[in-house]
C-alpha cells in the first residue's frame, strides 16, 4: 500500500512538473487587438523588407541584397506560422511589391524609387528598414505577451540587427554614412558591432 501510494505521489508531482514545463511556448486562447495588429504589420513588414531586397538584388547584381531577401523570406514565412496558429487573417499577396497596407503600398514604391538612384541609396534604404523594423518589433514587444509571438518577434530582432550591421558594413566599405532615423543614436550604435 505504501508503494502504491508513493508510486501515486510521484506520478502526480512528475505531472505538475510536465504540464508547467510544457506551457513554456503555449499561447493564451485569445488574441488582443493590438497584438493581432502588430503581427498583420510584421508580417507585411517583412515582406516589404523581402521585395524591396529582391528588387536591389536584380538592379545591382548584388549579393548582400540577395542573401538578406531570402532571409527576409524566412522571416515572413515565420510570422505567416503564427498567423496559421491563431487563424487569422493573412494580408500577404503573392505578388511582388503589392500590399494590402496601403501605408506600406507607399513606402515600398518610395524606397524602390530612392533606392533606384544609386547602389549606395540603396544600402542606405536597407539599413533604414532594418532600423525600422526593430523599432517596431521593440514597441510591439511591450504589449504582447504571449510567449510563442515574443519567441518569433526576439528571433525577428535578432535577424534585423543582423542585417543592420551586414547593411552598415557596406556603407563603411564605400566610404558612406548613414545616421539612425527610428532609433535614437545610443540604440543604434549599441547595435552596430
Amino acid at each position: 500500500m505504501k508503494k502504491i501510494f508513493t508510486l501515486l505521489i510521484v506520478l502526480f508531482t512528475l505531472s505538475i512538473f510536465f504540464a508547467e514545463t510544457n506551457n513554456i511556448f503555449t499561447s493564451k486562447e485569445s488574441l488582443s487587438s493590438d497584438e493581432i495588429n502588430a503581427i498583420l504589420l510584421m508580417r507585411e513588414e517583412e515582406k516589404l523588407a523581402r521585395d524591396v531586397y529582391d528588387y536591389f538584388a536584380n538592379l545591382y547584381n548584388s549579393k548582400i541584397f540577395y542573401n538578406i531577401s531570402n532571409s527576409e523570406q524566412k522571416h515572413t514565412d515565420s510570422v505567416k506560422n503564427i498567423i496559421e496558429k491563431y487563424n487569422l487573417e493573412d494580408p500577404f499577396i503573392n505578388s511582388t511589391g503589392v500590399f494590402e497596407n496601403e501605408e506600406l503600398q507607399n513606402i515600398y514604391n518610395d524606397l524602390i524609387e530612392k533606392g533606384s538612384n544609386s547602389y549606395i541609396d540603396a544600402l542606405k534604404i536597407g539599413a533604414m528598414i532594418e532600423e525600422l523594423d526593430i523599432k517596431d518589433i521593440r514597441d510591439s514587444l511591450n504589449y504582447i505577451d504571449n510567449e510563442d509571438i515574443i519567441f518569433v518577434f526576439n528571433n525577428l530582432e535578432k535577424g534585423s540587427v543582423n542585417h543592420l550591421n551586414s547593411f552598415m558594413k557596406n556603407i563603411e566599405k564605400l566610404n558612406s554614412q548613414y545616421s539612425p532615423i527610428y532609433l535614437s543614436e545610443d540604440e543604434f550604435y549599441k547595435l552596430i558591432k
